[in-house]
């Protein structure tokens, strides 16, 4: 009884209160407290969850790139593309840094929003398949007009109804891993990333590294459409996924029905907005 002992009282309401909302049962407690060989058994349970939880964290941890160099690698981006950002945004963009909860797959991104989204939609593509052997775009993404059945249709990539875009460089702390299997339909009238998911693909090569459509889950670009392709706007959204191809992971940007659920892919969602 020494370890009970050492707990206050506040502690030990906390500790059956907690019991309570896990829904455990009085006759789970009058058993364990009959047979020790149970209570053995639950502890055991709780190292298990314990080391699992504290493995999560730290390949957590690996996926994704510490703000400051964050900064840095967008810093080098905005000379090398020729962007326009000023040191005085860099410098804002520095003060605010987010804090970000161990939390899985929730991570934090520093976004460059560039004139147009068209624009900063091509550029955070061309810096996210840099950052990657091999990459695979689906022509529909490419800004252009085509006649088809005597129709012209417009194609590129344009925003999901209610989603904003506005120039400058902006944190978000993105849930990468919410939703799995939802349509992005679910989702139809909240704020929800895009260009930030793009960003992280590149600012984030870890993250894309490890998708497996499990541990890692695929992922929608959920605040994004295609435009051209179909009269439901929510009927060609992006998709992101690391895939095989002649035997080495290929990063692929392709569409689907976002009206359908994927088991494999997530919903991102917006953790905060900075």
């Amino acid at each position: 009884m020494s370890g009970l002992n050492r707990l206050t009282i506040d502690e030990l309401y906390a500790f059956m209160r907690a019991l309570d909302r896990s829904g455990v049962t009085p006759d789970v407690i009058r058993s364990v407290a009959a047979d020790e060989t149970l209570a053995v058994s639950m502890v055991l349970g709780y190292e298990q969850e314990r080391v699992r939880r504290a493995e999560e964290l730290r390949f957590h941890r690996m996926l994704f790139t510490p703000p400051v160099y964050q900064l840095k690698t967008v810093r080098m981006w905005n000379v090398e593309r020729n962007w326009g950002f000023t040191d005085e945004q860099f410098r804002a963009a520095a003060s605010v840094i987010p804090s970000v909860p161990d939390r899985y797959l929730v991570g934090a991104v520093l976004i460059p929003h560039l004139g147009t989204v068209q624009r900063t939609h091509d550029e955070l593509w061309a810096m996210a398949a840099s950052r990657h052997p091999q990459s695979d775009l689906w022509d529909r993404f490419e800004p252009d007009s085509q006649e088809i059945d005597g129709e012209t249709r417009h194609f590129g990539v344009e925003l999901a109804s209610g989603q904003e875009h506005a120039p400058g460089l902006r944190w978000e702390v993105i849930d990468f891993g919410s939703h799995v299997g939802k349509a992005v339909t679910d989702m139809a009238g909240r704020p929800l990333p895009h260009a930030g998911i793009l960003a992280a693909a590149a600012l984030h090569p870890e993250w894309v590294a490890y998708m497996d459509g499990n541990r890692v889950p695929f992922v929608w670009l959920s605040g994004y459409v295609v435009t051209g392709d179909s009269s439901d706007a929510f009927g060609n959204v992006p998709t992101l996924s690391l895939e095989p191809y002649a035997g080495k992971p290929m990063l692929r940007r392709m569409h689907d029905d976002g009206r359908k659920g994927k088991p494999t892919y997530a919903v991102p969602t917006f953790h905060r907005t900075i």
